[in-house]
């Protein structure tokens, strides 16, 4: 069975969170030397003032996945459990919750399949960055219609399961998911 598509723009558009924080509360400020290639990893949440945050910087909440739009290669994605600000090379995508789970969106942003996608279309040959007229329409596979959220186990095996770089989110054993979770198709 093949899944229904859609642009990523249109389920996942780029919206900043509507939070502000005051210029002296202490905050995560997020960078892309925190997050490890591959896997989406935080290695340290670097807290200072919101004021040091800068001018090239946006506020980011639980809600979002941030991509870095910078070296798709390194496969740089992120699914924030606090609020903070980050570096405007990571882009804050607010999925639709009634058509786009966030987590499915997290991994498919990471699977094998769409890194080959993002490194066709970068501009750029020391600092390849993602063509992001190109992101926008990229068309990605949503659950099928008969289940309109792609649900993610509550515990946090599949994580193990998806950290290997070899493998492709799309490939991962449907073992893996509880029984009412679909699995996306093989292309």
């Amino acid at each position: 069975m093949k899944w229904p598509t859609a642009k990523l723009g249109q389920i996942a558009p780029p919206e900043r969170s509507e939070r502000e924080f005051a210029p002296d509360e202490v905050v995560w400020h997020l960078n892309l030397d925190q997050i490890e290639s591959q896997t989406g990893r935080v290695l340290e949440k670097k807290r200072a003032p919101a004021s040091q945050g800068g001018v090239s910087t946006f506020a980011f909440d639980e809600g979002h996945v941030l991509y870095s739009k910078l070296r798709p290669y390194l496969n740089k994605v992120v699914r924030p459990d606090e609020p903070g600000i980050a570096t405007s090379e990571l882009v804050p995508l607010c999925p639709q919750p009634d058509i786009l789970n966030a987590d499915f969106l997290k991994f498919y942003l990471r699977s094998d399949r769409f890194v080959g996608f993002a490194n066709q279309v970068v501009a750029g040959a020391k600092m390849p960055r993602m063509i992001m007229e190109k992101f926008w329409v990229h068309e990605m596979p949503l659950p099928a219609p008969r289940e309109p959220k792609f649900s993610l186990p509550c515990n946090v095996e599949i994580f193990a399961i998806v950290r290997e770089p070899s493998q492709d989110f799309m490939a991962v054993n449907i073992h893996s998911f509880k029984s009412t979770t679909s699995r996306p198709p093989d292309s």
